[in-house]
Parts: structure tokens; sequence; C-alpha cells
């Protein structure tokens, strides 16, 4: 490996140790963003009893929603597509919504449209569930395709750097939002002219879900930071996004209104 290499490599690793610092920190300091830490995860487990113990075989696609469509392709949102017990994709339920939400009926049908499902899970928590989603579209390739693009968000937000914002914000914009908003939208007009559901998920469909789906009505619908924090609040039972979800959001607004002409 040559020397640019190699120093581009050292630069990669000194980053990404340097955020994982600052959000240990974070969570040693004893910051408020902990209390809001605390409710999502009684939040998951609310759902991990009623959903794994009372129905373990459910997927409840009532999180889903239409977000936005360029000709035959529609952009959604939701949440991890899988039953759990058996842990299996359920394409039926989730394409039965799916079409719902499209609104046959309402025009000429358009069958059943082919599925991308662009998974916002990580390899180092939830690698079982990826495995699920990206073997069924290995023996279904007909079906569509599944995209993997792991979000984490970001350990503080720009009210920290008041100065120093637009030097700071490389270093902290942990997820790279536009170019992930470039992908959707990429993927939108490649498939118009075919029937294609763009499925966006998480584990619950609120926070990383919210933070990737929030930069694509902000950047491509007009949509404010704060009035998407309240749609995503009315979709998920009313509460919050993630600090870290909505930290990354607020890096990205930073970055479009430095962008604005």
């Amino acid at each position: 490996m040559g020397t640019h290499k190699l120093r581009a490599a050292e630069l990669v690793g000194v980053k990404m140790m340097r955020k994982c610092l600052i959000g240990l920190l974070m969570v040693l300091s004893g910051c408020s963003a902990i209390d809001r830490r605390v409710a999502e995860v009684e939040d998951h487990l609310d759902f991990f009893k009623t959903h794994q113990i009372e129905s373990p075989s459910a997927f409840s696609p009532v999180r889903m929603r239409l977000i936005d469509r360029k000709g035959k392709a529609f952009l959604m949102r939701g949440k991890i597509p899988l039953y759990r017990d058996p842990l299996g994709f359920a394409y039926p339920e989730l394409m039965e919504k799916a079409k719902e939400l499209i609104g046959e009926g309402k025009e000429a049908p358009i069958g059943t449209p082919r599925l991308i499902v662009v998974s916002l899970l990580n390899h180092f928590t939830e690698n079982v569930q990826i495995r699920v989603e990206r073997e069924f579209f290995a023996r279904n390739p007909a079906k569509g395709r599944f995209i993997n693009i792991p979000l984490f968000g970001a350990p503080i937000g720009p009210e920290h750097f008041p100065k120093e914002i637009d030097d700071a914000i490389d270093d902290y914009m942990v997820d790279d939002l536009p170019e992930y908003v470039m992908r959707l939208k990429a993927l939108l007009n490649e498939n118009k002219e075919i029937p294609t559901v763009i499925y966006v998920h998480c584990q619950a469909g609120k926070d990383r879900t919210g933070e990737l789906i929030g930069a694509y009505m902000m950047q491509e619908m007009g949509v404010s930071l704060e009035r998407f924090l309240e749609i995503n609040q009315g979709i998920v039972n009313n509460r919050e996004i993630s600090v870290f979800s909505e930290n990354q959001l607020r890096w990205f607004e930073h970055l479009l209104k430095s962008r604005a002409p």
C-alpha cells in the first residue's frame, strides 16, 4: 500500500476513534440525553412485550407511510419487516400495505411492484436481521433487492459549536446524509418507469428511519426540521426521535442552510 493510502487510512481511523470517544464522554457526562435514551429503551421493551410475547409471529405495518413518488416509484418508511417467531421476512404483509398506500383503485392497477429494501441496521448488533433480509432477496431476486446503509446518529449537535460550526461539521456529522439522500433520490428516478416500492426501515421505524427520511424531506420536499420532528412524533406514538438522530438532523439542517443561495 502506498504512502498516501496509508496516510488516508490513518486519518479515517483517527476520525472514527475521535467520534467514538466523543460519544462515550457524552454518555458518561450524565447529560439529559440519558433520560431520553431510557425512554427509548422502555419503548423498545413495550414493543417486545406486545409483539414478541403476545403475538410472536405478527408483523404490523402500523408505522408504514408513503413519503414521495416519482412516476411509478414510491418511497415509503416503516419498521423492520420481519416475523419474529420463527424469524423471517414479512413480504406478503409488507406488499399488501404498500399497495394500499399506493392507492390501487384510484388509478390504473400496477400489479405487484418490485421491492427495494433500504435497511439502516448495523452489523455490530443487528447482523442476524440483516442476514434474514439479504437471504430473502438472494432466494427471490425477481422480487427486488436489498441495500444496507447503517446509521448511527451524531453524539453532539451543532449548538455546541456556535463559533466553529463550519470547522466542526466534518468531524461530528457522523452519518453521510447528503450522500444517502442522493441515493434515495437516484433510486426513485432510476425506477420511475417500473412499479417499485423503496422501503426504508430500522428496527422501530422511529429514530434512524426518521433521520434519513427527515433529511430527504428537508432537502427534496422543503419540509423544515421542526415540522418534520412533529410529523415523525405523530407516526411513532408521540415519542421523540432519539437525541443522536436529532443531532444528526441538526447538522444536516446547518449544511442545507450553508449551501442556500
